[in-house]
């Protein structure tokens, strides 16, 4: 079975065979350089020529925790810099992604959902002597917890049959 990387809801949707391949586009799609692949790798916030001039407070990105899409557009779940409460976390739209600190934080979390996929993928399609025992293993307990549910049913149709204003 082969692992698919997808970023589904850009404008230049990723969906890939090729992990390296994924990674390139991505980095492509959020304009940073082939080199940058970590936070060390990238020049300070500060320093970043496409911030907007209006801006009065700072806020930093931490780290990217999800994405969604909502209304059709693309938005990330961000904790902050120096905001520890889960209620601080907001959900952002890519547009307010840009500075390279920020955009990075989104080539992180892709990075980071695509080695786990790909870390359960192998997980899942192991060794298959193992795989094949551990099925088994699952097809017994599966069977017992047929028989389970089978015993509970019964329980509650016996049960509800006598106390029907319960219901």
């Amino acid at each position: 079975m082969t692992t698919t990387f997808y970023a589904r809801y850009f404008s230049r949707p990723i969906q890939e065979n090729d992990y390296d391949i994924a990674i390139k586009k991505l980095k492509n799609i959020l304009q940073l350089d082939e080199d940058e692949n970590d936070w060390e790798d990238i020049s300070s916030d500060e320093e970043d020529d496409d911030e907007p001039e209006e801006q009065n407070d700072e806020y930093v990105v931490e780290k990217v925790l999800a994405e969604k899409v909502d209304g059709g557009k693309l938005k990330f779940l961000v904790k902050w810099v120096g905001y520890e409460d889960e209620e601080d976390q907001t959900w952002e739209p890519l547009d307010n992604f840009f500075t390279k600190g920020s955009k990075m934080a989104i080539f992180l979390f892709y990075k980071r959902k695509w080695k786990k996929q790909m870390k359960l993928e192998k997980k899942d399609h192991g060794d298959v002597g193992a795989s094949s025992a551990s099925a088994d293993v699952q097809g017994k307990k599966n069977g017992k917890d047929k028989e389970k549910k089978k015993k509970a049913s019964f329980f509650y149709y016996k049960y509800l049959r006598k106390y029907p204003e319960i219901m």
